[in-house]
This record gives C-alpha cells, structure tokens and sequence, in this order.
C-alpha cells in the first residue's frame, strides 16, 4: 500500500512539474520576437550577435571580454547549423536564435529547481519552488533576452544541483570534479556565476574532505571557464585589460545615479523582479531555514549572499543583475511556505477543525504569493507581443519616399530611434541645421529620451507632423508604471495598463517652409 501511495504521489508530482514547465516555456517564448528585427530593441544582444557572426565569418577570437564567450559561442554553433547556413547574414534570425536559446534555458531551469527543493527539502517544496520559479516575472523577462543573464542563471542552478546531490557523509571526487566544472562553465556565461563555487566549497568542508579535494574545485573550475572562454588565456592582456574596464562600470554607475545596490536591489529590483508578496515570503524562508536547517542553509545562502554584497556595492545597478537570486528566492518561499504546512497538518486542533485540508490551503496561499508577480510576467507578454514603436515608425519611413541623402535628425539614445535602413542612406544633421526630416522619441526613460531645449520651438516654426506613433493610454488610472531607469529597454515593470505597445512614443516631422 505504501509503495503504490508513494508511485502515485511521484507519478502527480512529474505530472505537475510538466504542467509547470510548459507553462514556463509559454510565458518565456510569448512575445519573444519583440521589436525584431530592430538591432536596439534589447540593450546588449547586438553584442552578442555581433561576436557570434565574427566567430563565423573570422575566427573564434572574440578580441572582447566584456562576457566571456560560452553563450556566444553556443549562438554562433547554431547559426552556423541553420538550414541553408545564412543565418549570419539575416536581419533578425540571429537575435531570435539567441533568444531562443535563453528562453528554452529559462524554461529548463524550473525542473531543475525542482529536484533541488526535493533533494534538500521536500516533495511539496520543489513544486512551491518550480511554480514560483516558473511565474517569477524579472526570470520570465530576462528569458526574453538573448544575452548572458538567464542562460548563467540556468547553469548556476545546475551548478547548484549536482553540489546538493552531494552524498551526505562524503564528497567523491569525480562528483566534486563534474560540480566544479560546472562552475566553471557557469563563469564561462558571465563572470559573477563564478561564486557558485562557494556552495561547492561549503559542501566540502560539511564533509571533512581531504585537502586535495580543493585542489581537484579549483582545476575543475578553471577547466571548465577555459573550456568556454579558451582566449581568456590565449588573449590574456586583452581580457584583463576588459575585466579590469567592467568593473570600473560597475562601481561608477549607468546613466542615471540610482544610489547603492545594495538598498536598489532589495526595494526595486527584488521588489518588482519578485513582486513583494513573493520576496517578503522568500525572505521569511531565509530566515526559517536558518533556524531550522542550519547545514542546508550554509551552501544554500552562500551564492546568493555572496553575489549580493559583490553586485550591490557598485551604483551601476540594472534590474537584470538580479536575475541568478530569483532560483534561490524560490526556493527559500518553498521552504517557508512548506513548513508553514507542516506546522499546520502537525497542530491537532487545526487539523480537526479544517479535516485535512492544509493542500488546498497551501495552493491558496502560493497563488496569493505568486499574484502579483504571474499577472505582471502575463502583461509584459501581451505588450511585447504589439509591434514596437520604433519598427511601426521603420516601416512607414521605408514605405515613404524620401529621396537617398535626404537628411534627417533624431534626438535621444541610439536605443529609443527610428532604424532607418538600409543603414547610411540618410545622413544624420544636428537640428539647428534645419533636416528635412525630424524624428522626436520621447518616453519615461529621463536619461535615454531627452529633448534639447528649443527643440520643440524649431519644430513649431519649420516643420509638420507626418506621422505620430503613441505608445499610452490617455485614459489610464493609477498606479503610474514603473521603470528601471537604468536600462534602455522600453517596457515597464509595473503599470502595463498604461500601454499599448513597446517602445518609445515616435513623432516624425518634415520640413514645411522650403
């Protein structure tokens, strides 16, 4: 009777754990061609684009280590395996192959999050932490990006897995090896995943492990970051030179001085990356298990707490920076939520009055956790899925006629403008100079939209309106949206009922006085 109890309380929580990762992959892959096939729509993947078609068409040196290269290299395999292998040179297939790539990493991770609840906690606490995992609303944006943030999240959590699954009374080699060249690799996707070796360090010490143990971590890891990111030796003085420049990033800021990250992380990028439900309750696990389960809570706060005081003592302080502690927050609100079960189905007088019913109670409860954070991951993909301001506005200058060398001006960061392509066939001119064509960006964005003063008094005595793409609603309510204000990507946080579509509100302009 117990082993049939025990097949098919496996057999529901495989069915769960499908249910949960299919729909993760629908909010991942929902809305993933946004802005395409603008090259600026997301910050940063051009980079990665770029590096990728030049392991292509030149060689695998990449001559810049601002990331290392695992992910890129992974991009540019393929690419490189399309069908008709012309990938390379297409406007938008390389952007939608690196998106693809780290929303199907996004939606693997949350089986993997799975395994590691039940291995550490329970049954009920992996399927807590898969679902809050699953709905999270900054992993299920940042999965939209084909850029290194979720695919090193996903190879953290991998990382994490093999170290819990650890034998408790020992660590043997060849499981220490594999987890450390897992961690490697994790480095090997951006630089910070390389502090998920503390857990592995930890788990060694718990064990009394045999002082060569460290020096099997220590070459597993370097073996690992070199086998994706082989130039970081080959190239040395070229990627020291770009380490020591990202840091420098770092610390100074980005565009808009947000203060410390250690206060902006926890009041607005956790705050709207989890929704506060979700936080306030991972935090309380935070808390629980460091009571409760003091071996459990040493490996797995190490990386969280580690990565934390490191990404948050600089002021540049991007919402996505936070992405890797999302796995960790839910795996801690599991905990919190799953021992408040336990404690309920313990309390006789409870259990009498409510006759078993402490499951429904538990759903109840992580439905109200996950709220706020599963209907905001819901509205950013209805709002991605709209076509982008800026690819709204391409389309019309493209269908217009305006002769080659026509000039034109646009204010504002090169994120928020008009592509004009094919690129160069209208020359840039400054404003005062009076273009024959003018296009205005505007939006919440302070540091990336700004308008010169007297602009709109040149525009007033020399110009018509010929097209105007709004991007809100005049008739919504409050609350106001919320942006990240250092990152130029044009879609909120909060506030998606202002919306109608991504981007920028775009106003062209030509010249009436000629």
């Amino acid at each position: 009777m117990d082993r049939t109890r025990a097949r098919v309380r496996a057999a529901g929580a495989l069915a769960a754990v499908v249910a949960l990762t299919a729909a993760a992959a629908a909010l991942r892959f929902w809305g993933l061609r946004f802005g395409l096939p603008d090259a600026m729509a997301r910050p940063d993947e051009e980079a990665i684009t770029t590096i990728a078609s030049r392991f292509i068409l030149i060689g695998p040196n990449p001559n810049f280590f601002d990331y290392p290269t695992l992910f890129t290299y992974a991009v540019a395999f393929v690419e490189r395996l399309w069908p008709g292998g012309q990938a390379v040179f297409d406007d938008t297939l390389p952007r939608l192959i690196s998106r693809s790539i780290a929303a199907a990493l996004g939606t693997a991770s949350i089986p993997l999050v799975y395994l590691i609840g039940r291995r550490l906690f329970s049954m009920r606490a992996g399927l807590l932490a898969a679902a809050f995992l699953a709905i999270a609303f900054l992993h299920v944006r940042d999965s939209h990006f084909g850029v290194t943030d979720v695919p090193m999240t996903f190879m953290v959590v991998l990382a994490l897995l093999v170290i819990v699954a650890m034998p408790a009374d020992r660590a043997p080699w060849p499981m220490t090896a594999f987890a450390a060249v897992l961690c490697g690799l994790a480095a090997s996707t951006k630089y910070n995943a390389a502090l998920i070796v503390a857990p592995l360090v930890v788990a060694a010490l718990q064990r009394s492990a045999r002082p060569w143990t460290y020096a099997v971590i220590a070459g597993g890891f370097v073996a690992g970051f070199l086998a994706g990111t082989p130039y970081a030796l080959i190239a040395r003085q070229k990627f020291f030179v770009d380490l020591l420049g990202l840091q420098s990033h770092l610390s100074s800021g980005h565009a808009v001085d947000e203060g410390v990250g250690w206060v902006h992380h926890l009041t607005f990028s956790l705050r709207y990356g989890l929704g506060l439900p979700l936080l306030l309750t991972s935090l309380a696990g935070v808390v629980w298990v460091v009571v409760a389960e003091r071996r459990v809570a040493w490996v797995l706060l190490a990386f969280p707490v580690l990565y934390y005081a490191g990404m948050g003592s600089g002021r540049t302080v991007f919402m996505r920076h936070m992405t890797p502690i999302v796995p960790f927050a839910a795996l801690f609100a599991a905990f919190a939520l799953d021992q408040g079960a336990a404690f309920l189905d313990g309390a006789r007088g409870f259990s009498r009055a409510i006759g078993g019913m402490s499951t429904a109670l538990v759903a109840i409860l992580a439905i109200a956790i996950g709220y706020d954070s599963a209907q905001r991951s819901v509205a950013l993909d209805r709002l991605l899925s709209e076509p982008d301001s800026r690819t709204v506005a391409a389309a019309f200058m493209k269908a217009s006629y305006f002769p080659r060398g026509v000039p034109v001006f646009q204010n504002g960061s090169v994120y928020g403008q008009v592509p004009l392509v094919p690129e160069g066939i209208y020359p840039t001119m400054p404003i005062d100079r009076l273009p024959e064509v003018v296009i205005v960006q505007s939006s919440r964005l302070v540091a990336y939209s700004n308008q010169s003063a007297g602009l709109r008094d040149i525009l007033a005595a020399h110009y018509r309106p010929l097209m105007h793409v709004p991007v809100e609603r005049q008739d919504a309510g409050p609350p106001e949206p919320v942006f990240d204000q250092q990152d130029a990507f044009y879609a909120p946080v909060a506030g998606f009922h202002h919306f109608m579509r991504p981007g920028p509100e775009i106003e062209i302009f030509v010249r009436s006085d000629k």
